[in-house]
């Protein structure tokens, strides 16, 4: 079954109550000039099923990342992030303070000392860390029984670390975010604080996930959740959260089947770019859209689309249809989309990409990559079925 129609179940809810509202309004040929502020939308999302990932440990063949010092079993600073990897780590060398943070729990432990501040409270452990050939070694039961892992020892001498990684985090200095993939919950922090939950959303991954993070403004932040699953990896959903003086305030959500590029342009003339399907968001720092666009409508072909340019002032977009893949211009002066490859392409490469073998899986792009705008003129490149690379290609609205 394809992603959109999973996604569209999702999402209907929020548009039922947008229509309610009044805030989803006829687009006509172009886009429609309305505004809409943000609404708290309870979204009825089941729940995922997150496996646990699962490393194997010889005892009898250790190495300066995992060893047994004196019966207690220490891993590496190094290889620790690299299981408890929806974590956040630090390590003051100068202090030998070791802080890590995740949602609703921080751990602070210094070298050499038996006991560590567990959640804010001071809590024995079973030994003390090490620094072992210039490496930060951490007994490793102690971070398991913190965390939320499980060891199981073998007889053939092989320790298991079972351990699911239930968030994607991403941040900086300025605040850290963590989402969960299977319940959508958002948490934030900023340091070695204590995260705390700012929202809800739909978020739904129990396969292979990232997050990115843009600082849209002092007072917005951006996060976008990539889950990529299947076999062999075709499907890809991707979420939009924006986090508005440290709340959700606006999400969205659309999905891809498929072997093309998924990734449209982040931004617009200073205004975030969401899309809820085939519907197309440019959303004010504050979570209020400034235009809506029905991109099925728009582009003549029910399928979902990425964006690659879009313009508020006279709502001029440049989208590509994922299956067809062919760049389309939309002008609200005109009655239909236009196909670019037909306008600045030869008559010779014309049919050169339009007899390529349709695959359904990875359909063949026809080349055209969007450079800049400059007034009435676009400029493209285009990249041959052999790699050549022809630019300064351009094409001029009409009047």
């Amino acid at each position: 079954m394809k992603i959109r129609n999973r996604i569209k179940t999702m999402l209907l809810l929020a548009l039922t109550i947008s229509v309610l509202l009044g805030t989803y309004g006829g687009l006509g040929n172009a886009q429609a000039a309305n505004t809409s502020s943000p609404v708290a939308i309870k979204q009825s999302v089941p729940l995922v099923e997150i496996a646990p990932s699962v490393w194997s440990f010889d005892t009898k063949h250790t190495n300066i990342d995992f060893f047994i010092n004196k019966g207690i079993t220490y891993v590496s600073y190094k290889q620790a992030a690299a299981v408890f990897q929806d974590l956040v780590w630090s390590f003051d060398q100068k202090s030998g303070n070791l802080q890590i943070s995740g949602p609703n729990r921080t751990l602070s432990w210094k070298v050499n000392t038996t006991t560590a501040m567990l959640n804010g409270k001071t809590h024995p452990m079973s030994a003390a860390m090490m620094n072992k050939n210039g490496s930060l070694s951490i007994p490793l039961r102690d971070l398991v029984n913190w965390s939320g892992g499980s060891l199981s020892l073998y007889s053939n001498h092989i320790m298991t670390l079972s351990y699911k990684i239930l968030n994607v985090v991403a941040g900086n200095s300025k605040g850290w975010y963590w989402v969960r993939k299977d319940n959508g919950l958002i948490y934030t922090a900023v340091g070695s604080g204590m995260p705390h939950n700012i929202g809800q959303s739909a978020v739904r991954a129990n396969q292979y996930a990232a997050m990115t993070l843009l600082q849209a403004d002092t007072h917005t932040v951006v996060l976008q959740v990539i889950h990529n699953y299947g076999e062999p990896s075709l499907g890809n959903d991707l979420y939009k959260l924006l986090i508005y003086n440290g709340k959700l305030i606006r999400e969205s959500a659309v999905g891809y089947y498929g072997g093309s590029p998924v990734n449209s342009i982040a931004q617009a003339e200073g205004l975030t770019v969401m899309l809820n399907d085939t519907e197309l968001l440019l959303v004010r720092s504050n979570g209020t859209v400034q235009q809506r666009f029905d991109l099925n409508k728009l582009g003549g072909l029910d399928e979902v689309y990425t964006v690659e340019y879009a313009s508020v002032k006279d709502g001029i977009l440049l989208i590509r249809p994922f299956e067809s893949r062919t760049l389309l211009l939309i002008d609200p002066k005109l009655d239909s989309p236009v196909v670019l490859y037909k306008e600045l392409l030869s008559k010779e490469e014309q049919v050169e990409f339009e007899k390529w073998e349709k695959n359904p899986t990875m359909p063949p792009r026809e080349g055209l990559q969007f450079v800049k705008r400059e007034g009435q003129t676009f400029t493209f490149t285009h990249t041959g079925p052999t790699g050549e690379v022809t630019e300064g290609l351009t094409y001029t609205l009409a009047n």
